[in-house]
């Protein structure tokens, strides 16, 4: 994907280009990897709401979750390519998220707060 109003500029060649590389995959949040991550995130309304809101792809992968004792109604369960994008939502609305796996995603969010400094 590109933006076409970052081009400055254009130049016409002689001969007829040919990408022959594999297009890699996007997951749900725009970002790409080798390996899928499978996560697991439990959601307060505020948090689905959003999620479905900025990534309507996510909706397949929720589903309503019925524990009274939890705030956390929803459940979202997916393949990711990278930390970095589910990260950074999760980060926005951390007080609406519970990350239930993997714990390599939870080791991504804890580094990133330890830097946090304000």
């Amino acid at each position: 994907s590109f933006k076409v109003n970052r081009i400055d500029e254009v130049e016409l060649l002689d001969s007829l280009q040919v990408n022959d590389e594999s297009i890699p995959e996007t997951d749900l949040f725009g970002w790409t990897g080798e390996t899928p991550l499978l996560v697991e995130l439990h959601l307060a309304p505020t948090a689905y709401h959003l999620l479905i809101e900025e990534f309507p792809a996510a909706r397949p992968f929720t589903e309503r979750r019925y524990d009274a004792s939890s705030p956390f109604t929803y459940q979202f369960r997916a393949e990711i390519r990278d930390f970095r994008g589910v990260g950074r939502f999760i980060l926005g609305l951390h007080k609406h998220i519970q990350v239930v796996q993997p714990q390599g995603l939870k080791e991504y969010l804890n580094d990133i707060v330890a830097e946090m400094r304000y």
